[in-house]
């Protein structure tokens, strides 16, 4: 991870591998954005304002790599400080045959994190000693 204190563009840069997603934090006073850009597929950038503290977002997208590949990953984002300890814990929505993947969260400021799995999720969780503290669905689409 990557700091930078240059006026108001990019407060925070992180790489992340599992998703193959690239995250900068945006901060213009008051207003603060997540800048999301795909590494696979360059046409797929979100900017993501930054739920009031303390909250969970999170999405679950495909980035393509042809007609018939796709890469799934999710990706939660938060505005809190995070515990010591905590985990993010993402989850598929099927009963009988569940998946669950555990992520150690990255923390791109003092009160923002952000977490990353490969794979197709539908939910994500923050886990502190084995205790689930906030839930989310992932958002399965987006639309700028």
């Amino acid at each position: 991870m990557t700091t930078s204190s240059v006026g108001d563009r990019v407060a925070a840069r992180v790489r992340l591998t599992a998703s193959r997603l690239q995250v900068e934090l945006h901060q213009d006073g008051t207003l603060r954005v997540l800048d999301v850009r795909s590494l696979v597929d360059p046409r797929q950038a979100f900017l993501l304002p930054l739920p009031c503290a303390p909250a969970i977002e999170g999405l679950s997208l495909p980035s393509r790599l042809s007609r018939i590949h796709a890469l799934y990953w999710a990706l939660a984002y938060g505005s809190s400080r995070l515990p010591v300890g905590c985990v993010v814990r993402f989850s598929t929505n099927t009963l009988r045959f569940r998946w669950t993947v555990v992520a150690v969260p990255h923390q791109l400021s003092t009160d923002c994190w952000v977490a990353d799995a490969e794979g197709l999720f539908g939910t994500a969780a923050t886990v502190v000693d084995d205790v689930e503290t906030a839930r989310v669905r992932l958002a399965d689409h987006w639309s700028p």
